[in-house]
């Protein structure tokens, strides 16, 4: 009778946790980001089968979705391509894995969604895993601020129920420690002070994030309506913000006239007005009125 071999749990290591939690936190990030592209364009005509939300994520990770039947799926290269670039044949595969093979006299259209047809999804990937790091590293500089002591142990044992006073301590709960008895009592407590960096940590994370938004053409908005429109807490311009939004829009509709479909990608309705008034102050000087007379005071 053979008996049953229970297979013991493979303990996790805390690089292995932090590993785990660092992916979560960045793809909520990246996650982040695709749902605002999505929220501040809307393509016109698309068929009722098919997802506004899958077309634009797909352009954004994979640069082109090529339109075959009414079906719009990511579109890679699968011939080599004539003068101008455009390829002779075409790879379309969907989400349940099938694919298509069509020449390019077959296809209805191939869309990209910047001049370059480079997918964004490498670099929005590591975008948010920046700022999964930046968030990692301030909730270290918040628990190590709990924990400011730094000791040193006569042994092993005393060391683990140590760890485990600290991981209680910096959840808020009750920490209890026991020593054997007959152990020696060699634990000393060394000092350390860490210092509070978790509040510049933050504005850097705000200021990368607001980066990556700008990158998308995403305006920075606050709760309030009349906030949201002068919000623009970055670097570069309302304009260049308005023109990477654009860059998705005008790419798509060239596309789009030159195989002749109808359909058509233009801002969101329920945010059309913000991008809009984002252009004017208070005053109703447009932005680039403002920087043409900046000019002018300048000479």
């Amino acid at each position: 009778m053979s008996r049953e071999i229970k297979k013991l749990p493979t303990p996790v290591s805390d690089e292995y946790e932090y590993s785990v939690l660092r992916a979560k936190l960045r793809d909520i990030e990246y996650d982040e980001f695709i749902d605002l592209i999505c929220n501040a364009v809307y393509i016109d005509g698309l068929p009722a089968d098919v997802p506004q939300s899958f077309v634009i994520r797909k352009l954004i990770e994979h640069g082109r979705i090529g339109v075959y039947n009414n079906m719009w799926l990511p579109a890679s290269v699968a011939g080599r391509p004539n003068l101008y670039g455009i390829s002779k044949e075409w790879f379309l595969v969907g989400e349940n894995g099938k694919t298509f093979t069509i020449s390019d006299d077959r296809i209805n259209a191939v869309i990209r969604l910047r001049p370059s047809a480079r997918p964004l999804k490498e670099w929005l990937y590591e975008e948010s895993d920046n700022l999964a790091y930046i968030k990692m590293t301030i909730r270290a500089n918040l628990i190590a601020c709990q924990n400011t002591e730094v000791y040193e142990c006569g042994n092993k044992a005393t060391a683990d129920e140590m760890k485990t006073v600290f991981q209680k301590r910096a959840l808020g709960m009750p920490a209890i420690f026991s020593r054997k008895e007959g152990m020696a009592d060699n634990t000393k407590n060394l000092g350390s002070k860490t210092e509070f960096i978790a509040d510049r940590l933050t504005q850097l994370y705000v200021e990368n994030k607001n980066r990556v938004k700008e990158r998308l053409g995403i305006l920075t908005a606050n709760s309030e309506k009349r906030e949201r429109v002068q919000s623009l807490e970055i670097t570069a311009s309302v304009g260049e913000i308005v023109d990477s939004i654009y860059t998705f829009i005008d790419t798509f509709n060239e596309d789009a006239k030159f195989y002749g479909i109808p359909q058509r990608m233009r801002l969101n309705g329920t945010i059309e007005d913000l991008y809009a008034n984002a252009m004017y102050t208070e005053d109703g000087e447009t932005q680039n009125e403002i920087e043409k007379g900046e000019d002018e005071n300048d000479s």
